[in-house]
């Protein structure tokens, strides 16, 4: 758990190191660490979602292999 958070942590980093270069903000100015703050969490959210895309799409695949009920094997022929 706590190599999560430290791994987490890092990433929170760095993507605010890319927002700051990309966006060219001087954190030393109150409204460029706003708007800093505004733009990682809307990052955030941005990820959550493709996150959760992601573990939607897997849980609905259908991941055990057709077996015939008949005889145990696999439907393409193989011994299963």
């Amino acid at each position: 758990m706590r190599l999560l958070i430290i791994i987490f942590i890092i990433i929170m980093i760095l993507g605010a190191f890319v927002i700051t270069k990309s966006m060219d903000l001087n954190l030393g100015k109150a409204s460029d660490a706003k708007v800093l703050g505004k733009e990682t969490f809307s990052w955030l959210k941005t990820v959550g979602n493709n996150i959760r895309g992601i573990v939607g799409l897997t849980v609905s695949q259908k991941w055990a292999p057709d077996v015939n009920k008949t005889n145990g094997t696999e439907e393409n022929g193989e011994e299963g």
